[in-house]
C-alpha cells in the first residue's frame, strides 16, 4: 500500500466509530488488520496528525477522525453515504443559522451552540458537527 491508499483506509476506519459511538480506533491492532508495513503506516498517520486529519485520542495509539479528515473522507468517498448525507445536511443547517447571526450582529456577532437547539438537531449531533463549520 502506498502512502495515499493508507490514508485512505485510515479515513475510513476512522470516520464511522466518530460519528456512531463517539470512539476512537487503536491503529495499532487496525495496521495489523490490514497488513500494512510498520514504518509506512506510522509515517502516514504522523503525516495525517500534522495535517489534522486525525489525532490522537488517548494513550496506546487510539485516533480519532478530525474535522478536515471528516470533510476529506466525504469528498473522496470513503465514508458511508447515509451518515456522509446526514453530516452534510446538519452543517447546511448550522451554516444557515450562523449566516443569520452575521447577518444581525456583523463580524463580531455571538453565536452559541445554545441558541441553535431549535434547529430540530439533537445536541449530540449539533455539538460534532459545529467543528467542521469553522
Amino acid at each position: 500500500m502506498n502512502q495515499a491508499d493508507i490514508e485512505r483506509a485510515l479515513l475510513e476506519r476512522l470516520y464511522e466509530p466518530y460519528f456512531r459511538e463517539r470512539n476512537g480506533l487503536n491503529l495499532h491492532s487496525g495496521r495489523e488488520e490490514l497488513g500494512i508495513d510498520e514504518t509506512a503506516f506510522w509515517n502516514t498517520v504522523d503525516e495525517m496528525s500534522h495535517q489534522g486529519l486525525i489525532r490522537a485520542r488517548a494513550m496506546g495509539g487510539y485516533y480519532e477522525i478530525d474535522a478536515p479528515g471528516t470533510i476529506k473522507a466525504e469528498n473522496e468517498g470513503v465514508s458511508p453515504e447515509e451518515i456522509t448525507k446526514e453530516n452534510r445536511h446538519i452543517r447546511t443547517v448550522v451554516l444557515g443559522q450562523l449566516a443569520k447571526v452575521y447577518e444581525k450582529g456583523g463580524s463580531f456577532a455571538d453565536a452559541y451552540i445554545e441558541t441553535m437547539s431549535g434547529l430540530n438537531l439533537c445536541d449530540r449531533s449539533l455539538t460534532l458537527h459545529v467543528h467542521c463549520c469553522k
